[in-house]
């Protein structure tokens, strides 16, 4: 988990579902899941490709990138 410099948003990683959340901090809701395996169309069956395993997450330091 990490939280953005402002503390507004919360990013976990979902190393189950191979997805990281965004949390708003306010609201204590889900606000949108990013996907670590990628575009579907472009690697393919997700129910073959799986295991990506997100479990380290770092922002950049002008808080516009999660690595």
């Amino acid at each position: 988990m990490i939280l953005d410099s402002t503390q507004a948003h919360l990013y976990v990683a979902e190393d189950n579902t191979d997805q990281v959340d965004v949390i708003n901090t306010s609201t204590n809701q889900v606000v949108s899941s990013i996907a670590t395996a990628g575009l579907k169309g472009i690697i393919g069956s997700l129910d073959t490709y799986h295991g990506f395993i997100p479990n380290g997450l770092t922002l950049s330091p002008d808080g516009k990138t999660l690595m």
